[in-house]
């Protein structure tokens, strides 16, 4: 006995006609969104699934990768959505080249110079799980110390 032959044998013959209507006049499309790369389809009637992944440079919304048939059509709505990364990176050694922007398309990339002190240039791209590349700056930043000088006894300095 499968489980829609159980829901139907507590229901009226008119409860069971409603449910099997509904059942199966509930279709979603086979067609697949041109945002998605592979579309595998178990079922097209309510409830029924597909598993999908995403184009390069999109993904799935909130890492899902089953779409399931309802009233509504696929759900998620949308499969996939473009693939972006928040702002990038801050480094201690190095400064953005050019203006700085609350988000980045994939495969964009961000540049990179590196400060006073250290030597270099590198970028980051924006890729498909979020920022990709490191820092690169050589050398070091020179820290001066100063040091503190004792006089021999009979002689005195006059540097404060």
């Amino acid at each position: 006995m499968n489980l829609l032959t159980e829901i139907c044998f507590h229901l009226t013959d008119y409860e069971i006609f409603l449910l099997c209507y509904d059942y199966y006049k509930v279709t979603c499309s086979n067609q697949r969104d041109p945002l998605v790369d592979d579309w595998r389809v178990q079922r097209i009637t309510l409830n029924g699934t597909a598993r999908y992944t995403c184009r390069s440079g999109y993904r799935s919304k909130d890492g899902a990768n089953m779409a399931t048939c309802t009233r509504d059509g696929w759900r998620p709505n949308p499969l996939c959505q473009a693939t972006t990364c928040g702002p990038s990176r801050d480094f201690e050694t190095a400064e953005i080249q050019g203006n700085l922007k609350p988000e980045y398309s994939y495969n964009e990339r961000v540049e990179y110079v590196c400060k006073s002190g250290y030597t270099g240039r590198f970028n980051l791209k924006c890729g498909q799980t979020g920022w990709l590349g490191q820092e690169q700056c050589r050398g070091k930043k020179v820290f001066y110390s100063c040091k503190k000088y004792r006089c021999w006894e009979g002689y005195s300095s006059n540097v404060a």
